[in-house]
């Protein structure tokens, strides 16, 4: 038959902007790529470069990348979840797929074939001459071969735009002052951790090549990286990962190589140069808004706050995702397997889901953090995204009912009312001796000499104020809250008499 050829062009609409129209064979699809251009591009980014090695590949491959950018393109356009974790990994996947079709090697073997298609700097060198200069390393130097293969990286990643673009467009703030700006430029790069891209030889010579530039900036102020380091509490490779992130997804993905007047590398140095810059002055101003007391509405979406105002490094987050996703997992270590039942979590699930329009407080996300402990750091919670929280605080529902904390259950899939209430003042906020002793035995390692059990009740009663302060909707059958509540004329949540023995019974359960 006829041999079809994928090409990618980008070309700006008066109306829509910039899109990539992507053809093979009579075939065409368009996808806007408005949120990541910059607004001038002179020339086409992929002619001739991509679409000249595009036309190398086998021809089933050139047909298998057109299925997966029509398929990516469906998916997004009709049931697309940003969040969902069935599109996530449906992205990671088309991502691992997208990167070992076009194949970084072969990449690289072409445009050692067709030297022309990058002019190199005049200063770049073939081999690394040991300079007497010992300030010019050759980790922070980039050879020529060096350069190619970066280029090569930039050939693959724009191949790669048709895949990620809807998630970053989706996640990308609409606004500037957005608290991290990083963040969502991070998370589509984490897309890339199920493909090879992360151990090739490319991204290491630019993970080194940052590393080593980026000692030069922080050594006067080595202090101030490292108060940056801890405040963020973030590994000092978490730092250049951002910043390598930064680099490839939005300061050199549309750079012409073919013009001599753009300085890859002097980018490169620039965008190192101005981010550790801002690391070091910004200290400790990253962290999220200072708690308020629970009785005020900014409190509500503290969970959204903490998420965008912290930056924690792609591959934590992914892993993190990955697994708060392994729900299996999660029932087996926890012991929770004969509480757990599937239809019930399905079914509590369609409830659930309206929850992603409603904030999710810090209470909700201590309780889950206790049952899970033993799984996962509960602070670890505070950054799975939004869906993926929800689906344990649905499972952690299903094992709680259970269970016999019928209370608790429910809270874990409530919303707050916006009413007013004053309710709860007959509420017992103190744990009962029985229950003091039984905890006393638990948590032996935090009691002070006087057998003082004063942080659990602490962290109790303040469950209990928060808890008490708000009148809580849970997100279920109904007929689940009448059980609960013993009335059907009621279907907000009632609070139990003996809130802080409820919640010391529960915790004395995880």
């Amino acid at each position: 038959g006829d041999f079809s050829v994928l090409q990618i062009k980008m070309v700006e609409d008066p109306v829509l902007g910039h899109l990539l129209k992507i053809s093979y064979g009579n075939e065409t699809l368009d996808v806007s790529v408005i949120s990541l251009v910059p607004k001038r591009i002179n020339n086409d980014p992929y002619e001739p470069i991509v679409n000249n090695y595009l036309s190398t590949l086998l021809e089933t491959d050139q047909r298998r990348l057109f299925e997966i950018y029509k398929e990516i393109a469906q998916v997004s356009e009709s049931t697309y979840s940003a969040m969902s974790r069935d599109y996530y990994v449906l992205l990671e996947n088309a991502i691992d797929e997208v990167v070992t079709i076009l194949n970084l090697d072969r990449i690289n073997a072409y445009l050692e074939r067709y030297p022309n298609l990058i002019t190199y700097p005049e200063d770049i060198s073939e081999t690394f001459i040991h300079d007497p200069d010992l300030s010019i390393t050759e980790d922070k130097t980039y050879l020529k071969k060096d350069y190619r293969e970066l280029v090569g990286l930039l050939i693959l990643l724009r191949c790669c735009v048709p895949v990620f673009i809807y998630y970053y467009t989706n996640i990308k703030p609409t606004t500037k002052q957005a608290p991290s700006t990083r963040q969502f430029i991070f998370a589509t790069f984490s897309l890339f951790t199920k493909s090879s891209l992360f151990e090739s030889n490319v991204y290491l010579k630019l993970v080194t090549y940052v590393k080593a530039i980026q000692e030069t900036f922080s050594a006067g102020s080595d202090s101030k990286f490292d108060q940056y380091v801890i405040n963020e509490g973030l590994s000092r490779d978490d730092v250049i990962t951002s910043i390598v992130a930064e680099i490839l997804l939005s300061k050199l993905l549309f750079i012409d190589v073919t013009d001599p007047k753009n300085k890859i590398i002097s980018f490169i140095y620039q965008t190192i140069n101005v981010k550790t810059k801002s690391m070091s002055s910004r200290g400790s101003m990253i962290k999220g808004k200072k708690e308020t007391s629970s009785k005020t509405i900014e409190d509500k979406s503290y969970f959204e706050d903490y998420r965008k105002s912290s930056d924690i490094s792609i591959g934590t987050v992914a892993e993190l995702q990955y697994a708060c996703g392994q729900l299996d997992r999660i029932i087996a270590t926890i012991g929770a397997g004969s509480y757990f039942d599937l239809n019930a979590y399905e079914e509590q699930m369609t409830y659930s889901r309206e929850l992603i329009h409603a904030p999710v407080f810090k209470t909700q996300i201590h309780l889950l953090g206790w049952l899970l402990s033993k799984y996962i750091d509960p602070r670890a919670l505070f950054y799975i995204d939004k869906n993926r929280l929800i689906e344990l605080l649905t499972l952690s529902h299903v094992i709680t009912w259970n269970m016999g904390h019928k209370f608790v259950s429910l809270l874990l899939i409530s919303s707050v009312s916006e009413e007013e209430s004053n309710l709860f003042m007959s509420t017992r906020k103190t744990i009962s001796k029985a229950i003091k002793d039984k905890l006393c035995v638990k948590y032996k390692f935090l009691i002070d000499e006087q057998g003082d059990i004063g942080p659990i009740e602490k962290t109790i009663e303040t469950i209990c104020d928060d808890i008490t302060s708000q009148e809580w909707v849970p997100y279920t059958n109904i007929e689940k809250v009448y059980e609960y509540n013993k009335t059907r004329k009621l279907n907000t949540l009632n609070m139990p008499t003996h809130l802080a023995d409820e919640l010391a019974k529960y915790s004395l359960d995880c």
